[in-house]
């Protein structure tokens, strides 16, 4: 019985082999959509899933409120002292794992090349492959151990853990037997000898660490090294620590004992210290946390869920649309049927099998085509998402898909065609043409295109609003400049000096020493706010920068003077506000403003210039008030202006190679990085570009299904409708006519999809471009162009087919009456 529903299902869709094609390729352009999204959307929700009891996981995290400020500022960093802090105070804890991390070159001593120092960063990220963490660390992240004992593999002081991608990088093929007692030295004073060689994490994880440094080692990093000058009120950045509980501990028990022990720390008046409990789970997501971890945006993963969805909806469209146009050319056979003893259950299973049989071939195309899609958008795909689609998870989302399109697809058509009455459809096809079928295909049409106008729209508006902030005038000049470190925990001679080197190369006009550029994901504010003639206090955002930083970056100075040539100030003296300052400060005009006070505390500084406002942030962010001020020990990196004017690429690059000999003198054995300004404001608005390019991409795809469905069913129209075609043309029709009259429902179908998807586009782009303090207008051409450009996508779709129509001659259609 099956196999003469497949035998059946096969013949007839050789008969209306065109139509099966179309079907097919809508759906798997469909199921490739969901098949790309799902592994993405797998890949992100299993990060790190993979821990046994990750649910009594959480992460240590530091909460602090600074008076003035809006919010508290969170950071996944964990007091030093933690461990010895909570015992006996903290009950419900069944494992507590501290660490530091460590950024260290590594030496292999007796290896190949003994003077090769490795690096331990993690690509893509601030954070380093090493820690230094105890046994307990390996409790609550269990690995797969190859060699070595876990008990006692970090208990002596001087023992290092590695992965096996570790023991590859120091060791190369050398065997993992082999690899125990070897000799890694970091930073050249923390001689360690290997103890245990672990597995590799094959699924994706957060902590991605490859070295494991016992915490009794002869040398630690101290309070001060690890704080590298910020202001230790909080924790080092590198110190963290995670937690586990017991199976019947209360999260909210260990938290409220957390803030407990946290209440016991002496803090500046005001300050608000606190440390809180964060599942495991919400590490990958949460963005609010600063950890330099690369994390997904949940509300991004929703929406590519939700137009995969939509996608494979659009080709369910095509199939129903189709199916029950083709019913037509069935009726009689559906007759027969079910005047020889068919039931009305056996059809159904009968024409969901060939649903079935078209759903396989899509997928079989679909999964031909994953890998070279996830190619094409590999910027856009995390590194670890890959195309083994014969994973168990995979094959059972494949069974699950196929399963739902031919439900999905083919359950309407096939409960329609089954419901039909023998005693009418043998009286023939003509009879079947009632106006419900009709209704329901155009109603289905209209769906189709309002979705992809709906698509359509948002592409114009997000794309409209990043060319606004690519074009509008940030208030400084970015076109040819370097930033690059100026010799990090250096002194601030040594850093003027290589500032001054740089002066002198002919391939550079300006050089200024500063904190960070004008534009930055960087930013300083200060614990203290100023007040100025009207005795408000407010923090602005401070930027340290010597007298060359506004000449650099062309910043417009209003009134007053720039700041003291060559002054290398080692403490604060005069100030530059911008405009936002001045106004919030009390001061009507910039003129107004140069010579007054502002008291910081119970010093006071003079306002000795005012710069035009400037865009320091993105352009979700409003221009706040700022202070420029010179302060050479916080002046640790450097702007450079480039000659590029009438310059080539190669004397471009020749004085970026002097640049790079120069730093390699002053400070040797540390790597050269630097990085054009327009570049890294560019990343600033990456999340932005890749929601254009994703946009762009599905309403691409949805208007080609929409119009593949179309054309199929002007194909099949222009078919049942050739003998009234001819007849019209017999009767004097002309070819224009003829087409108009054929084309006539596609403009009014566009017409109302556009009427409905106006709104709908509206609603979801003005919320989206309400995070931003300064967006592009919408203008109403935003809506039309988009359906008039898809009227006529319409138009040229079905023109193949109805002018074809038109000029065919009408004698062979008439032959037979």
């Amino acid at each position: 019985m099956i196999k003469n529903y497949f035998r059946t299902a096969w013949r007839n869709i050789r008969r209306n082999l065109t139509y099966a094609l179309i079907n097919v390729l809508g759906l798997a352009l469909g199921i490739c959509t969901c098949i790309v999204i799902f592994l993405i959307a797998h890949y992100e929700f299993s990060t790190d899933a993979f821990h046994p009891g990750g649910k009594r996981i959480y992460r240590v995290v530091e909460t602090l409120e600074i008076p003035g400020f809006h919010g508290a500022m969170q950071r996944a960093s964990a007091p030093l002292d933690l461990p010895a802090s909570t015992a006996g105070k903290v009950t419900g804890v069944e494992h507590l794992a501290s660490y530091v991390s460590l950024t260290a070159k590594i030496a292999v001593p007796g290896g190949d090349d003994p003077n090769r120092q490795f690096d331990n960063d993690i690509q893509g990220t601030p954070l380093a492959s090493t820690i230094i963490a105890g046994p307990e660390y390996f409790r609550i992240f269990p690995y797969d151990w190859v060699a070595g004992n876990p008990a006692t593999a970090l208990a002596g002081p001087n023992q290092v853990v590695l992965t096996m991608a570790a023991v590859r990088k120091f060791f190369g093929n050398l065997p993992a037997d082999k690899a125990i007692g070897r000799t890694l030295i970091f930073n050249d004073t923390i001689q360690t000898q290997v103890t245990g060689i672990l597995k590799d994490w094959t699924e994706p994880t957060d902590n991605p660490f490859t070295e494991f440094i016992s915490r009794s080692s002869a040398h630690q990093p101290n309070e001060e090294e690890l704080q590298q000058g910020n202001r230790p009120v909080m924790a080092p950045f590198a110190s963290r620590a995670y937690i586990q509980l017991l199976p019947d501990a209360s999260p909210a028990r260990v938290q409220a004992q957390l803030h407990s022990v946290a209440a016991l720390r002496a803090e500046p008046d005001g300050f608000k210290y606190d440390l809180v409990l964060q599942p495991l789970a919400d590490i990958h997501f949460d963005d609010k946390i600063y950890d330099g971890l690369v994390k997904a945006h949940l509300p991004t993963l929703y929406a590519l869920m939700g137009i995969a969805a939509f996608i494979l909806l659009l080709a369910a469209i095509n199939f129903i649309n189709l199916s029950t146009a083709l019913s037509v050319r069935r009726s009689k056979e559906i007759g027969v049927r079910k005047v020889m003893g068919g039931s009305r259950r056996s059809i159904t299973v009968q024409f969901l099998t060939e649903t079935f049989v078209l759903a396989v071939a899509a997928l079989l195309i679909a999964a031909l085509a994953v890998k070279p899609v996830l190619g094409a958008f590999r910027s856009f795909i995390p590194d670890g998402v890959s195309s083994h689609l014969f994973d168990s998870a995979n094959l059972i989302f494949l069974l699950l898909l196929v399963i739902g399109v031919t439900l999905l697809a083919g359950m309407y058509p096939a409960r329609v065609l089954s419901g039909y009455v023998p005693i009418t459809t043998l009286r023939g096809p003509a009879v079947q043409q009632g106006g419900r079928g009709w209704n329901l295909r155009k109603a289905l049409t209209v769906f189709q295109f309002t979705i992809s106008l709906v698509f359509i729209i948002s592409t114009v508006i997000v794309s409209r609003q990043i060319k606004y902030m690519r074009t509008t005038d940030i208030g400084f000049n970015t076109d040819a400049i370097i930033t690059l470190p100026a010799g990090p925990r250096d002194s601030t001679v040594k850093a003027a000096l290589f500032a001054d080197r740089l002066r002198l190369l002919p391939g550079i006009t300006n050089v200024a020493r500063q904190a960070f550029a004008p534009i930055s994901q960087m930013g300083i504010s200060g614990e203290q706010g100023y007040k100025g003639k009207n005795g408000r206090e407010i923090r602005p955002i401070l930027q340290v920068g010597d007298s060359n930083y506004i000449r650099l970056y062309g910043i417009h100075l209003l009134a007053g003077r720039n700041l003291v040539e060559g002054s290398r100030r080692d403490s604060l003296q005069e100030l530059i506000v911008n405009e936002s300052m001045m106004k919030a400060v009390g001061f009507r005009t910039p003129a107004e403003a140069v010579g007054q006070i502002l008291s910081l505390g119970d010093q006071r500084f003079p306002i000795i210039g005012v710069v035009a406002d400037y865009h320091e942030g993105t352009y979700r962010m409003a221009i706040r008030p700022l202070v420029l001020y010179d302060m050479a020990p916080m002046e640790d990196n450097v702007g450079v202006k480039l000659a590029s004017t009438g310059k080539s690429i190669p004397a471009v690059k020749n004085t970026l190679g002097q640049i790079e000999r120069i730093w390699k003198e002053m400070y040797p054995g540390t790597p050269f990085t630097y990085s054009f300004l327009d570049d890294s404001i560019a990343a600033m608005y990456a999340k932005e570009e890749k929601t254009e390019t994703l946009i762009n991409v599905a309403a691409a795809i949805a208007i080609f299904i929409s119009c593949i469905g179309l054309f199929g069913l002007s194909l099949f129209s222009t078919g049942q409708r050739s003998k009234e075609i001819s007849i019209r043309k017999v009767l004097g029709a002309s070819v224009t006519s003829v087409v108009s009259l054929l084309t006539r429902d596609i403009i009014v179908f566009i017409g109302l999809s556009a009427i409905i998807a106006s709104p709908v586009a509206w609603y979801f782009t003005h919320s989206w471009l309400q995070d931003y303090q300064y967006r592009a207008t919408v203008s109403v051409w935003a809506f039309v162009l988009p359906g008039v450009i898809v009227a006529l996508l319409g138009i040229l779709t079905v023109s193949v087919t109805t002018i074809r129509a038109a000029t065919a001659n009408p004698v062979k259609n008439l032959r037979t009456e």
